[in-house]
């Protein structure tokens, strides 16, 4: 079973860009497909790992499944968003790993961290096409809620996404 740890630094970027690359194909695949659209995963890598500045701490944090080998089986990031809030971005478990609890192990975590850090709100979103994510996220007590002003994300995008929400202070 993979190690949960916390990224205070980058140690192996290489590891790291492998698994968002593998997640951003899948999940920019599915919105293309559903919208039309023509977004270029690597675009989206590139943003992601010319800024992990704003998921390391003291603003953020990133959480992987560690393997012994070094890889990740699953990662999730966090961003400070100010004020108490912070966003949840690239939630990724690989498939041989799921099925054995490490997204809810990486949410429990990434949630107890946002605690520990004063937070008192998460958002996020995902595709509408993510049943499975959405469904781990609903159980954890997000909402559902109208796009939020801080998404990176612009309004042609928002009908095929699904926007969320918790209170960490009710829990």
């Amino acid at each position: 079973m993979p190690t949960l740890v916390s990224l205070e630094s980058i140690k192996n970027p290489d590891a790291l860009r492998e698994i968002v690359t593998e997640y951003l194909v899948d999940e920019i695949a599915l919105f293309n497909a559903a919208s039309g659209q023509a977004l270029d995963p690597a675009d989206f890598v590139d943003a992601t790992m010319d800024n992990l500045g704003a998921y390391l701490p003291p603003r953020g944090r990133i959480l992987a499944a560690e393997r012994a080998d070094g890889s990740y089986a699953g990662v999730v990031f966090l961003k400070g968003l100010g004020g108490g809030v912070f966003e949840v971005k690239r939630l990724s478990v690989r498939p041989a790993n799921r099925g054995q609890g490490l997204a809810r192990a990486l949410m429990a975590r990434l949630l107890e961290e946002v605690r520990t850090m004063g937070g008192t709100t998460v958002l996020l979103d995902l595709g509408k096409r993510a049943g499975p994510a959405a469904a781990l996220y609903r159980s954890l007590g997000f909402e559902e809620i109208p796009p939020y002003p801080e998404t990176e994300n612009t309004p042609e995008m928002f009908p095929y996404l699904t926007f969320m929400r918790l209170d960490v202070t009710d829990r």
